[in-house]
């Protein structure tokens, strides 16, 4: 008589076993990633920001009319002048 066969069903479970570790592995990996830089030990860093003070864009600064804006005045005037 011959030795009892494994079943084929065994078989097929080791590939999902190994996707489903692999799925835990790597969120576990990227949760790990994402909390090391929550240090605040350094200011210039890729670490977390403070609070939403830190998402506020700084204000633009005052305006004020470039150095060579009035020349450009000039020559625009005379290109267009000498247009017509």
């Amino acid at each position: 008589m011959p030795a009892p066969r494994r079943p084929r069903t065994v078989l097929r479970v080791w590939p999902s076993v190994f996707m489903v570790g692999s799925l835990v592995a790597m969120t576990a990996f990227s949760l790990w990633w994402l909390r090391r830089g929550d240090d605040h030990d350094d200011e210039g860093g890729w670490g977390w920001h403070d609070g939403p003070e830190d998402l506020e864009p700084e204000p633009p600064p005052p305006y004020d009319e470039p150095a060579w804006w009035p020349d450009f005045e000039r020559d625009f005037e005379a290109y267009v002048a000498a247009l017509h």
